[in-house]
């Protein structure tokens, strides 16, 4: 009898075990949300023409009063970080002792600035918490047919630097590019309180094999065996870690590369290894793919090329930050095939997009730019 009593008493324990756990499955595949990340990083490109409309009248004051509505836009929409734009086209937004003074800091009669706007901006920003990146395009000089804006009378500065349809641009396999660049990032490190060194998506500008035809016959004869893509590829990848390498000699600072959004073109196409940057450490520290699209795109969905984003092998190290379109709203999106009227229709399309990525591994979002406030 008691024999019968155990067993039967089992047998319950068991029912009831199988009963919870049955409960718990169903729970999990009914009620668990999805995991979200913080969106700790919240940030806007602040552009050079941007910068420019701020110093229109060459006045401090003036300069002053811009900047800090700035700032006031910024607390409003909760953001906490701010790109600036210090070299656009091989020139400087404050006083360089290696870089002509930027055409975009000069007042509408054509006046340089009697202050350090670079300073004075990064100043009004920390007083309010706000962190600070300076901006820089690498390797673009000019887009006029015209060295308007020439670096330095350097002459193995001007060897380095290649005419194309485009504009001017610096030969990124020459070690005098490198250089030239390292040197500003340094400057920028050494005498302004920045929070990290920052470059776009301007890599290669083109694929014509003519570009840099002179540089690669020398590394062939030199004995080098790597094919043209391969040896574009190596030499963005060597100005990327010798960056990083850099920023890292500082404290507390941080590099960041703002890619475009296609990672095939990416590679193909700018020479840009962007999976090589994501899954290893020493080339990044943050990682902006401007996914300049909304959900109805055509060819590149905002939700696909996010979760392409998203899904791509990422080193502990390294932060995941998406780039958003402020621009486009209210506008026509030409080449978003039948999704081109969505920005004019749909009037939450950021707040959705913000709401996308933090199920997908981003830890914040940077928006371009300014301006579209």
């Amino acid at each position: 009898m008691r024999f019968k009593r155990t067993i039967i008493f089992l047998l319950c324990c068991i029912l009831v075990l199988l009963s919870a756990c049955d409960k718990s499955q169903n729970n999990e595949e009914i009620n668990e949300p999805l995991i979200k990340s913080e969106l700790t990083l919240r940030g806007v490109w602040l552009t050079c023409y941007e910068l420019s409309a701020m110093l229109k009248s060459g006045k401090e004051t003036d300069f002053i009063k811009n900047v800090n509505t700035m700032l006031d836009k910024c607390d409003a929409k909760d953001l906490n970080t701010i790109f600036v734009h210090v070299r656009p086209f091989g020139d400087s937004v404050y006083p360089s002792a290696i870089f002509p003074l930027s055409k975009y800091v000069l007042s509408s009669s054509g006046n340089k600035p009697q202050f350090d706007v670079l300073e004075t901006l990064i100043t009004l920003a920390k007083k309010r918490d706000f962190s600070v990146h300076a901006w820089i395009n690498p390797y673009r000089i000019s887009y006029s047919g015209e060295l308007d804006n020439s670096i330095v009378n350097n002459k193995s500065v001007k060897e380095a630097i290649i005419q194309t349809s485009t504009g001017f641009f610096l030969d990124p396999s020459s070690d005098v590019t490198r250089k030239l660049i390292l040197d500003g990032a340094r400057e920028v490190l050494d005498n302004y309180e920045v929070d990290g060194i920052h470059i776009d998506d301007y890599f290669y500008p083109t694929t014509d094999k003519s570009f840099d035809d002179i540089s690669y016959k020398s590394y062939c004869s030199a004995g080098g065996n790597l094919d043209l893509k391969q040896w574009r590829t190596q030499n963005v990848n060597t100005l990327v870690a010798s960056l990083y390498s850099l920023v890292h000699q500082y404290k507390d600072k941080v590099f960041s590369i703002s890619p475009a959004a296609d990672i095939d073109k990416n590679l193909n196409e700018y020479y840009a290894d962007v999976k090589l940057w994501m899954r290893s450490e020493g080339f990044a520290d943050i990682i902006i793919p401007q996914i300049y699209f909304g959900f109805k795109n055509e060819k590149m969905p905002f939700e696909k090329v996010a979760d392409e984003w998203g899904s791509l092998k990422r080193n502990d190290s390294v932060r995941l930050i998406c780039g958003l379109a402020l621009y486009k709203y209210g506008k026509e999106d030409e080449f978003a095939g039948s999704g081109k009227n969505e920005w004019l229709t749909d009037k939450d399309i950021i707040v959705r997009q913000k709401e996308y990525i933090r199920t997908k591994g981003f830890c914040g979002y940077v928006l371009f730019s300014y301006n579209n406030f």
